[in-house]
């Protein structure tokens, strides 16, 4: 399989991710829609240590996010000279310290899912409670009225079903 790639807008930054996601998601909380300014957010799950950096980490900037629905801080990083959202990370939950959310957007090509040719297709929906009811029906597995919860193992893994 070869290595996802992607980029801000501007593409001062760039990285790789080698490896499938953990999960793929969408997430409907107040919060995301406001950080990517849509009716929800299209997200991949990787471990930290699948993603590297290419160009611009004097670029990445970091908002605390602390005023969330979930109650815990969420570091959003985005571009600084294109303003672009270009991950997510929590260290304050604990099955997620060692995952890293990468917006759907900035990821380039469409077989982001490790798949073959599939196309990318959200496995989890996470804040359903938040879902405006225009939207249609995602046919997500997971659904949770919170955040998307994933398992790790002790050593940090994604636990796959």
């Amino acid at each position: 399989m070869s290595p996802t790639t992607g980029s801000c807008l501007c593409r001062a930054i760039t990285y790789q991710i080698k490896g499938p996601p953990g999960y793929t998601g969408i997430c409907h909380c107040t919060n995301c829609r406001k950080w990517t300014g849509s009716m929800f957010t299209a997200n991949s799950g990787y471990m930290k240590s699948q993603l590297s950096l290419l160009t611009g980490e004097e670029d990445l900037k970091t908002y605390v996010d602390s005023e969330t629905t979930s109650g815990l801080s969420l570091m959003r990083q985005f571009c600084g000279k294109c303003g672009s959202s270009m991950f997510t990370i929590s260290e304050q939950h604990e099955s997620m310290k060692s995952i890293i959310v990468v917006w759907f957007g900035t990821q380039d090509g469409t077989d982001v899912r490790g798949l073959g040719n599939d196309k990318w297709a959200p496995v989890a929906e996470g804040f359903c409670t938040e879902r405006a009811p225009f939207l249609p029906d995602f046919n997500c597995e997971l659904k949770f009225e919170k955040m998307i919860t994933v398992r790790t193992d002790d050593k940090g893994e994604f636990i796959r079903a």
